[in-house]
């Protein structure tokens, strides 16, 4: 059975697809499944393998579907008696279970490698992001500018927004060198799969982005998870204040928290063009 599961994973893996692999680390006598025991969880609640059936699996599932969501593994300790037990089992013993998501990181793409982009991914590299920048500058998209562990691209910005890769777990943040350019990109990449799409730039010129792509053709849930003006508003200036207040927010997003902080309050859905503008 943990074989299926391993080439399952594998497959995940190389789709880049989310999911939640339940392992029980510890188990008294009397448990259904012994340590070692594996579950592989879908986003969708599906399951590949067993730790044993009843309430208890299904309580683990349903962890398991949060963990793929927030990306945070978590250690589950059960009583399965019958008299104090959580579940009312009557197969007696304890249980601990790990929880861990088999897809660690998420992907960054950082469209400009001025200042900003390059403050993003020097934090970036800290947080288990597999970076990517991409500028049409090589005197700006260089390992000596750098040299941090991530991908840069240089090119035509524009082909390549129409050529990266995406999935769920990618996080997509837009400060070109013109907004002129940001709109194009942000056309580019918004139907693409993502968790995540920031934008630079002042509401006036965030508003004007919006309006043009809704005459476009595009849709209110096309902008959902758009987030303009990019970062939390905590008075960032400088370049490294800026990408601090971005990467807050994207991990505000990642743990299912950005629409809770409390001095969001002023924040606003903008139902007539969609995405979230700061106030």
């Amino acid at each position: 059975m943990e074989e299926k599961i391993y080439h399952k994973i594998d497959e995940l893996l190389n789709r880049r697809e989310q999911a939640a692999v339940v392992t029980i680390v510890n188990a008294t006598p009397g448990t259904p499944r012994k340590v070692g025991a594996k579950m592989l969880v879908l986003p969708d609640g599906s399951i590949t393998g067993t730790i044993g059936g009843g309430g208890l699996e299904k309580q683990l599932i349903e962890a398991a579907v949060k963990v793929c969501v927030d990306g945070t593994p978590v250690l589950i300790n059960k009583d399965l008696s019958a008299a104090t037990g959580e579940i009312g089992a009557v197969c007696g013993g304890q249980i601990a279970v790990f929880i861990e998501p088999i897809l660690k990181t998420s992907l960054l793409y950082i469209f400009g490698a001025g200042h900003v982009g390059k403050a993003i991914a020097d934090f970036a590299r800290h947080l288990e992001f597999s970076v990517n920048v991409i500028d049409d500058r090589p005197e700006w998209a260089n390992r000596e500018n750098y040299p941090e562990p991530c991908r840069l691209w240089t090119g035509d910005v524009f082909k390549l927004a129409d050529d990266i890769k995406t999935d769920d777990n990618t996080y997509i943040i837009i400060l070109t060198r013109s907004w002129k350019m940001d709109e194009s990109v942000l056309k580019r990449v918004l139907r693409k799969k993502h968790a995540y799409i920031g934008v630079i730039g002042s509401k006036n010129k965030i508003k004007t982005h919006f309006e043009n792509l809704v005459a476009l053709g595009f849709k209110n849930d096309d902008f959902k998870n758009v987030y303009a003006p990019v970062g939390i508003p905590i008075g960032a200036y400088s370049p490294h204040e800026i990408a601090i207040s971005i990467l807050a927010e994207i991990i505000a997003v990642q743990k299912g928290k950005r629409g809770s902080l409390p001095f969001l309050e002023g924040a606003i859905y903008d139902q007539q063009v969609g995405g979230r503008v700061s106030l």
